[in-house]
C-alpha cells in the first residue's frame, strides 16, 4: 500500500484514518458483522481563515505588503485557466526527472533502534536529520514538517514545517551533533502556530497571485510581481535541499481478516523549488522510508539515504553488543 500526499503531517495522517476505516468496514461485511447504525466519526478538522487570523496574524507592515502585491495582480487582470495549468505542468515535467528511493528498517533492527533512541533521547527523526546532515558535508538548511494540530485522533491539514540549520561537526560525537539537530527542532516548535506562517501568509494573497509565484519557482512564467515576491519572501533560490515527513506509527491494524497489510509506504511529491522530499512511515513494526528527489539536484540523494541505512545499522550493531556484553 502506498500513500501519496503532499502534507504527509495533515492529509497523509487522514488517509491513513480513512484506511483503516475501509477496511474495518470490509472486513465486518466480509465476517457478517457490519451494521448499518451511525458510527462514531473521526472529527475533521480544517484550518479556516478566522482560525490564521487570530492565531498567526499578519504584521500590520506585512499586512500592507500583501495588499499591495495583491493591487498590482490584480491590474493585469490575469486569471489562469485549466488550460494554462495543463501548460505548465506539463512544461516543467518535461524537463525535470525524479528519483525514487525506498529503505526499509526491519522489526528487529527497529526494535533496537527505537531503544537506542529512548536511551539517547534522541528522536529517530532527528537521527535521521543528523546522518542527512552528516552527508552533506557543509551547513544546509533542511525542512521539518510537523502537524500544528494538538489533537492527534482527527483529520485536516494542519500541517507546516520549521527551518533547521543542517550542520555536522566532525569534532563532535554523532550524539553531540544530533543534539543539537534536536534542540532547534524544539526551539521552533515551542510555539506550534508559528509552523504555519507560510499558510498565513499566502491566505491573504490574491489566488491567482499565488499560482503565478508557484510558476515562477518552477520557472514556467515570466512575472515581475511574482518573481519581486519570490525575491523577498524566499522562493526557489533559498528553498532548502532536503525536507522530511515522519507520520510515525500508522494508525492501521496488522491485518483485517483475510487482508494483510505487509507493507505501507508513504510519499511527499518534491515542491518544484524543492530538491528532495522524504516520507517516513512505521507499521506492523517496520520504518519505511521513501526520497523523491530532483535527479539533476546537486547532491547524490541515493547515496544519503544509504548513508542513512548505514548510520541506523552501526547504530543498531552497537546496542546489539552492549546488550550482550
Amino acid at each position: 500500500m502506498r500513500i501519496v500526499e503532499q502534507h504527509l503531517g495533515g492529509d497523509g495522517r487522514s488517509v491513513v484514518f480513512l484506511v483503516n476505516e475501509i477496511m474495518t468496514n470490509l472486513q465486518e461485511i466480509e465476517e457478517g458483522t457490519f451494521t448499518y447504525q451511525d458510527k462514531p466519526m473521526i472529527p475533521l478538522e480544517l484550518i479556516t481563515q478566522e482560525f490564521l487570523d487570530e492565531e498567526v496574524p499578519l504584521s500590520e507592515l506585512l499586512q500592507c505588503t500583501v495588499d499591495e502585491y495583491n493591487k498590482q495582480w490584480k491590474k493585469k487582470k490575469r486569471i489562469f485557466t485549466y488550460e494554462d495549468y495543463l501548460e505548465k505542468f506539463n512544461e516543467y515535467w518535461s524537463k525535470h526527472e525524479t528519483g525514487v528511493k525506498i529503505l526499509r528498517i526491519d522489526k528487529q533492527d527497529m526494535s533496537q533502534l527505537v531503544r537506542v533512541s529512548k536511551e539517547k533521547h534522541i528522536s529517530i527523526n532527528n537521527i535521521i536529520l543528523t546522518s542527512v546532515a552528516r552527508s552533506f558535508g557543509k551547513s544546509e538548511k533542511m525542512n521539518v514538517v510537523v502537524d500544528s494540530n494538538k489533537d492527534r485522533y482527527n483529520m485536516g491539514n494542519y500541517a507546516g514545517a520549521v527551518l533547521i540549520e543542517g550542520l555536522y561537526d566532525d569534532n563532535k560525537s554523532f550524539w553531540e551533533n544530533a543534539s543539537f539537530i534536536q534542540n532547534q527542532v524544539r526551539t521552533q516548535l515551542s510555539k506550534i502556530t508559528d509552523c504555519l506562517f507560510v499558510a498565513a501568509l499566502n491566505s491573504h494573497l490574491d489566488c491567482n497571485l499565488h499560482d503565478a509565484i508557484t510558476f515562477d519557482d518552477a520557472d514556467c512564467i515570466e512575472n515581475e510581481i511574482a518573481k519581486n515576491y519570490n525575491d523577498v519572501y524566499g522562493g526557489k533560490n533559498n528553498f532548502p535541499p532536503f525536507m522530511i515527513s515522519n507520520l510515525g506509527l500508522a494508525e492501521l491494524a496488522s491485518n483485517y481478516g483475510k487482508v494483510k497489510v505487509e507493507e505501507i509506504e508513504v510519499s511527499s511529491p518534491k515542491q518544484p523549488s524543492g530538491k528532495c522530499n522524504c516520507g517516513i512511515i512505521t507499521a506492523n513494526g517496520i520504518m519505511n522510508i521513501v526520497m523523491e528527489y530532483d535527479k539533476e539536484a546537486q547532491y547524490d540523494y541515493e547515496k544519503i539515504l544509504d548513508d542513512v541505512e548505514n548510520t541506523i545499522s552501526e547504530l543498531v550493531k552497537k546496542e546489539e553488543v552492549l546488550l550482550y556484553a
